[in-house]
């Protein structure tokens, strides 16, 4: 039997998994926009505890820096308050130790942090600096390989299907989410035919709650190993192309370097759509309907306490309403957007703009 050429079973490699994967430089992908995964820290101390706390405070610093950058534009980065100046902690909502070594002088780390978001991005707002506050759009991904058989979903041993589970995409900017798989995932594939635009990808959409839908197809030929994805419209991220056996680092290094270059590049133009400008302030005259004292304190804190507001004036106040002015930056989406986040809804009757709770509608 003729042996197979090592470029060809370098694709078979990936189309069907037997890469590892730490080949591929993978590690879980963030679902947290306020989320900074991967921080190595090693850090010496008189003794292992105190080696510990300084290598976590070393950790809340980094991480801070990398999400007020992931926060704006990089133009603004070198404006940026001075994080080696903040008690980082207070901003900080969770710590998680992914790995860890320790000697009775000597900690070292790895350190996923995730950080309130209110806090952070009232310090963007009090730098005047622009910054993304809409929550960030959910792409459900589906990885498809192209064969003999036809047009079928990647499994969740083969490479293909496990890196866009795992891959790390602009550090949790966008959303990104990789269909399981089922019965009636592969139904709806062959139904659609491949289009993307198809009603069958739309119930897929539905089904996984996400805001759009991209099919990511890998295809070995004679020549080297196709890939396309295709998709998100609007937003630069279809592209194709081929990779062959003289691609530097090989072909799954160069398939992940695409990856990375596609979905940043989403990321990017994304977050510079999306930015508000902290200087640009709007008023809107609110009237509030309450229950009790105790519900008017509730929506105040909520008001005052959005990154978007920057003063909450009360004009008139009795015991079943209170009518304020809102200034707030960005525009009335932003603002929808944050107060629906809170389950707060405006609706504008009779030329006034009445705020409640969702479930009071």
């Amino acid at each position: 039997m003729a042996k197979m050429p090592s470029w060809r079973m370098m694709m078979v490699g990936v189309l069907c998994g037997v890469l590892s994967l730490a080949a591929w430089g993978i590690g879980p992908a963030s679902a947290d926009m306020f989320k900074i995964d991967g921080l190595d820290v090693d850090e010496q101390g008189a003794d292992a505890v105190t080696a510990r706390q300084a290598a976590i405070a070393n950790a809340e610093r980094r991480g801070l820096r990398l999400l007020l950058q992931r926060l704006t534009a990089s133009a603004d980065h070198g404006r940026l308050p001075d994080t080696s100046r903040l008690n980082a902690s207070q901003f900080v909502r969770s710590v998680d130790i992914a790995s860890e070594k320790l000697s009775p002088t000597r900690y070292i780390a790895t350190v996923n942090v995730a950080y309130q978001s209110e806090p952070v991005l009232n310090l963007l707002r009090q730098a005047a600096i622009a910054h993304v506050t809409q929550p960030r759009p959910d792409i459900l991904v589906v990885p498809a390989v192209r064969d003999a058989g036809g047009l079928r979903l990647a499994q969740r041993g083969e490479t293909w299907q496990a890196i866009w589970r795992r891959i790390s995409v602009m550090g949790g900017m966008v959303g990104w989410q990789t269909i399981e798989g089922s019965n009636a995932d592969q139904a709806e594939l062959i139904t659609s035919g491949g289009a993307v635009g198809s009603p069958a990808f739309a119930t897929m959409k539905d089904r996984y709650n996400a805001d759009q839908v991209m099919l990511a197809v890998l295809e070995s030929e004679t020549t080297g190993l196709r890939y396309s994805l295709t998709g998100v419209h609007g937003l630069g991220l279809d592209r194709t192309g081929l990779l062959t056996a003289t691609e530097v680092g090989g072909q799954a290094v160069a398939l992940k370097r695409v990856l990375d270059e596609a979905t940043n590049s989403l990321g990017a133009q994304w977050k510079a759509r999306n930015l508000v400008r902290a200087d640009q302030v709007s008023q809107l005259l609110i009237n509030v309907e309450i229950a009790d004292f105790a519900e008017w304190v509730t929506i105040n804190n909520q008001l005052t306490r959005l990154a978007l507001t920057r003063d909450v004036a009360v004009q008139e106040f009795s015991r079943s309403h209170a009518k304020l002015a809102l200034d707030y930056v960005g525009d009335r989406a932003d603002l929808d957007a944050a107060l629906r986040a809170r389950g707060l809804v405006l609706q504008l009757e009779e030329q006034t703009w009445q705020l409640r709770r969702a479930g009071s509608l």
